[in-house]
């Protein structure tokens, strides 16, 4: 997957140019997650890109989650087997990284578990369970606000 060709054929299908490739921001064996400016909300975007059957899931869990402490779910295209998660991009890093670096003080363990509790609580009661909370999946931005990400 070339991320440059992924953003000018999600351009193609909008017939416009909607979003300009800045970076790559991660790859795997779920697709690839690239930044990108987008005029239309005039801000600095996440895109996942993945085939469509794997991130089947996530997607419609995400459009169910509207809440401060679950990674922003902005619009879906689907098109030629791959599907184009367009999310807010998040400054700052995951708790695993966090982990690595240093130690954290029991304030801060506080502060990021209550915040994981009440995306919880908001997740169990829509009927929903994150199958793969981790480290990985926790996301500690800049402002301290904490972010569950990959529902």
């Amino acid at each position: 997957m070339d991320p440059k060709s992924l953003i000018d054929d999600l351009n193609d299908i909008l017939l416009s140019e909607y979003y300009c490739f800045i970076e790559i921001l991660g790859r795997g064996s779920f697709g690839i997650v690239i930044a990108a400016y987008s005029s239309n909300l005039d801000k600095i975007v996440a895109i996942k890109v993945t085939e469509y059957f794997e991130q089947e899931m996530e997607l419609c869990l995400l459009q169910e989650c509207f809440h401060p402490n679950i990674v922003k779910l902005y619009r879906v295209f689907k098109a030629d087997n791959y599907i184009y998660l367009i999310k807010e991009k998040l400054v700052g890093q995951t708790l695993d990284v966090i982990l690595r670096e240093r130690s954290i003080e029991e304030i801060e363990v506080r502060n990021i578990m209550q915040q994981m509790l009440n995306a919880l609580v908001f997740l169990h009661r829509k009927g929903i369970i994150h199958r793969d909370l981790k480290p990985e999946n926790i996301f500690i931005c800049a402002n301290n606000l904490v972010k569950l990400i990959d529902l």
